[in-house]
């Protein structure tokens, strides 16, 4: 009997959990239609206030105290103002693209893009004098990217951001930068002034392009035959180079008006061989406007007016030049009484680890080429002069390279190379 009782329990309590659960589900809540929306504790309809508020461009340019400017073909542009956080937004579509451009007065080191991803790429370049940080990430089939970068000169923080999609390949945020920049110091841009052109392999590269990755490639020559091998497989037949013969480097320079071509061979050992060599090609094609200088300057002043394209002091001046008024020099080499070359250091807690520390190698009382230090490494620096004594060229190249030769593991192409062009 007490058998029979326990059954009809347990049948009473299956259908009394069945029933209930119909019931939660019949209850449960539904998402909303438009996240803004909430339900309030007497069950009434409200809504989250829009903290967008459209303005004018005036009243951005206004409320900011500087210029706005966009791309010439910008299409769709709304401009946006969030009071509780001063924040200016600024929406609209270049190039099939929707952008978000957004900008605030503080010169403080915060996040004003409203994009919180796990980065999976992020690096600092220079643009138009400004240090900025770019940063990407791809989700699914979509690469969202984003740049940051502060003007402290008028305190102002800026962000932009976009989707990419899947097709992102060849797309250089910095290049939309490029056009949002307003351009100052216009006297200084008058044509007697001098005009700096820089090429920059990582901005021409075809990361999937042996050949074109082989326009920055190094390699370690075990004797004279191997040396002329490499040389010989940059330069093609016919092609007349001059060479300049600095202390423990040669540099070999091919220069037209399409194109130039450099080999660079050190030697810092007591031995003659091992030697590494570096072959470096450049498009003058694709040359950019980089920065102005002073055309008066001597070789001695030179780097104490370079100014980036906005008119403000060019960003990587102290690093171009052979050392800093705040580096300190020291343990001098000499002969016949000329300076062969000195080193020199700085803080790097106050300054730094970039060009922290290096050797500066002199040849008839000028900076032929130093080694620098890097957080990642060392990296070299060329000074090429004309038949006056005048700066022409100045190379920057070194660190990592992209990958090593299949067939030679000896070799490597795809290392990093800026080649400055002083007109």
């Amino acid at each position: 009997m007490k058998a029979v009782k326990r059954y009809w329990i347990y049948i009473f309590l299956i259908i009394s959990l069945f029933f209930s659960a119909c019931s939660l589900n019949n209850n449960e809540e539904q998402p909303l239609e438009n996240n803004s929306d909430i339900i309030d504790d007497n069950n009434q309809n409200s809504y989250i206030a829009n903290p967008w508020t459209e303005v004018t461009k005036e009243d951005v340019e206004k409320g900011l105290g500087t210029e706005i400017v966009l791309p010439n073909d910008a299409k769709n542009v709304i401009y946006r103002f969030n009071s509780s956080i001063a924040l200016y937004e600024i929406l609209f579509d270049y190039d099939a693209l929707s952008f978000t451009y957004r900008i605030k007065k503080s010169a403080e080191n915060e996040d004003i893009s409203g994009l919180y991803y796990d980065w999976k790429m992020s690096y600092e370049e220079t643009v138009e004098g400004y240090k900025a940080n770019i940063y990407r990430v791809v989700i699914e089939d979509d690469a969202i990217e984003l740049i940051t970068w502060i003007d402290t000169d008028e305190d102002i923080s800026y962000s932009l951001s976009t989707s990419l999609g899947a097709d992102w390949d060849g797309f250089y945020i910095t290049e939309i930068v490029k056009q949002l920049i307003k351009k100052d110091s216009e006297d200084f841009f008058e044509e007697d002034n001098g005009k700096i052109y820089c090429y920059d392999s990582e901005e021409n590269y075809d990361y999937n392009d042996d050949s074109s990755l082989k326009n920055g490639i190094r390699k370690m020559v075990n004797n004279s035959e191997e040396e002329k091998e490499f040389i010989d497989s940059i330069f093609d037949s016919g092609e007349q180079y001059r060479s300049y013969e600095y202390p423990e480097s040669t540099v070999y320079l091919y220069d037209s008006d399409d194109e130039s071509k450099f080999v660079f061979v050190t030697n810092h050992k007591e031995t003659e061989y091992s030697k590494e060599v570096y072959g470096i090609i450049v498009d003058k094609k694709e040359l950019e406007l980089e920065a102005r200088y002073d055309a008066d300057s001597t070789v001695e002043n030179i780097f104490d007016n370079l100014l980036a394209l906005n008119g403000k002091d060019y960003l990587y001046a102290d690093c171009l030049r052979p050392y800093a008024e705040y580096q300190e020099t020291y343990d001098y080499v000499t002969e016949n009484n000329q300076t062969v070359s000195y080193r020199y250091k700085h803080d790097s807690q106050i300054y730094g680890t970039y060009n922290s520390s290096g050797i500066v190698y002199e040849y008839d009382n000028k900076a032929c080429y130093k080694e620098y230090y890097v957080t990642s490494g060392s990296k070299s620096i060329y000074y090429l002069y004309n038949e006056n004594g005048q700066l022409s060229i100045l190379c920057d190249f070194g660190g990592m390279a992209y990958k090593g030769m299949e067939d030679n593991p000896n070799t490597e192409i795809g290392f990093p190379f800026k080649v400055y062009y002083f007109e």
